[in-house]
């Protein structure tokens, strides 16, 4: 994955084990990070366990959760 560093995807992609990030509004940048993420060997188990945490169930699993927790509080 290549991103920009804006948003959420800074959360996500903490490690360069998981992913490229680049600098808003720099197409060098954008353009480096594409020729660095082409030429890299990438553990793609590691990848895939890493993503398997923000799938759209787990992330509203957690979301659900937080709400639970705010419930009882009440």
């Amino acid at each position: 994955v290549v991103a920009t560093r804006n948003g959420g995807s800074e959360e996500i992609i903490t490690s360069e084990d998981y992913g490229l990030l680049c600098e808003p509004a720099n197409p060098d940048d954008l353009a480096k990070k594409i020729l660095i993420a082409l030429e890299k060997e990438w553990d793609r188990e590691k990848i895939r366990k890493y993503a398997e945490r923000y799938t759209w169930e787990n992330i509203a699993g957690e979301t659900l959760d937080i709400y639970r927790k705010l419930m009882e509080g009440l």
